[in-house]
């Protein structure tokens, strides 16, 4: 299994194409730049992938947040749902999610929901690049 909690789409992108790869379960968690939302999602073999869950970000590769603080709330929140993830995935513990989304502020529904995959996700869809996993 391989978690992945980097502030860098880059390597999220990569993680996801090489789990994929090797048939590995993936946790991706992270938060906005002002800490006020943040997300974990699940990738599983056969499964919807990173690209599946955030096709925006496949093409929208960017450098990681300049100056941005740990905000420990948001932190320890998505700590608590990553924990519960992998947990899921090593032993015998229902989840009926893949992608848990928290906005702190109430303004904005949380999201808790199984993302399905995606037949055109330049990941892992039909049109997938197959072979050595390269990026960029």
């Amino acid at each position: 299994m391989i978690v992945c909690g980097v502030d860098n789409t880059e390597t999220r992108i990569y993680t996801s194409k090489w789990a994929t790869k090797h048939s590995i379960p993936a946790v991706f968690t992270a938060v906005s730049e002002n800490g006020g939302l943040g997300y974990v999602f699940v990738q599983e073999p056969g499964k919807a992938c990173f690209g599946c869950a955030f096709p925006a970000s496949v093409g929208d590769v960017k450098e990681p947040c300049p100056g941005v603080p740990a905000i420990k709330d948001i932190l320890k929140l998505l700590s608590g749902f990553s924990l519960y993830a992998i947990d899921s995935l090593l032993m015998d513990r229902k989840r009926n999610w893949n992608l848990r989304v928290v906005y702190l502020a109430g303004f904005v529904p949380d999201v808790c929901r199984i993302v399905r995959p995606n037949p055109k996700c330049p990941l892992c869809g039909d049109n997938a690049s197959t072979g050595d996993v390269e990026i960029g």
